[in-house]
């Protein structure tokens, strides 16, 4: 049962984001720990941002699923040392096969997005699947314990420059509201408390000579921040 739990929140929810590897799961503590972790570099696409992500990090991920009592009590998703270097579109060579996969990709996004979902009886897999994914949505919380994001630009000024944003901490979780007929019930949006955020500036003496066109692995990505 746990080996499931852990499997369907992987493949549906953090499989949109992060590149998924080797995985560590604590069957006695409802934990699963994985490290290295990369961040898709397609996981700007949907939003249609004008920057490009050149690699992401995380170093630690956790996810803690109280997987008896998923009724009453939330998944935690716990980031530690996540790290994500941006750039503007407008650096990046021209890849037409690299531009038709991701058009092709958004496409899919869309479609699926707007293709209803097709009947099915309540007691089928696919429905209980959904009905299990929602539940952890409206209860999910997501810590992240230390971040670094810079964006770097070397052609929207005279000197190449880069903006750094640190924060120690951030925790995202449910709205709740009390009602006599209901109780405490989430709302779908939701909370966010954040500590400790700072923010620099790099010139270019500070920077790499060459800003960087691809994406970087972890190493490369960890390198060129140090």
């Amino acid at each position: 049962m746990a080996s499931m739990v852990f499997d369907m929140i992987i493949d549906k929810l953090l499989g949109t984001y992060l590149c998924i590897g080797e995985r560590k799961l604590d069957f006695s503590s409802g934990t699963l720990t994985m490290r290295n972790v990369m961040v898709r570099e397609d996981v700007l696409d949907s939003l249609s941002l004008p920057v490009a992500l050149r690699g992401g990090e995380i170093g630690e991920l956790e996810v803690q699923v109280p997987w008896t009592k998923l009724k009453t009590e939330s998944v935690v998703v716990t980031i530690r040392n996540l790290t994500l270097l941006l750039s503007p579109i407008s650096e990046t060579p021209w890849d037409e096969a690299l531009e038709s996969k991701r058009a092709a990709a958004r496409k899919q996004r869309q479609l699926r997005s707007l293709r209803p979902a097709p009947p099915s009886e309540p007691s089928a897999p696919s429905a209980a699947d959904d009905s299990f994914i929602a539940r952890i949505l409206e209860n999910i919380q997501v810590y992240v314990v230390g971040a670094l994001i810079r964006y770097e630009d070397y052609s929207h000024s005279s000197a190449p420059f880069a903006l750094e944003l640190a924060l120690d901490s951030l925790w995202l979780h449910p709205a709740e509201s009390t009602t006599a007929a209901t109780g405490p019930r989430p709302f779908a949006h939701r909370e966010c408390l954040v500590c400790a955020l700072c923010a620099y500036v790099l010139q270019g003496s500070q920077l790499p000579p060459t800003p960087t066109h691809s994406t970087l692995n972890g190493a490369e990505l960890r390198a060129r921040l140090e």
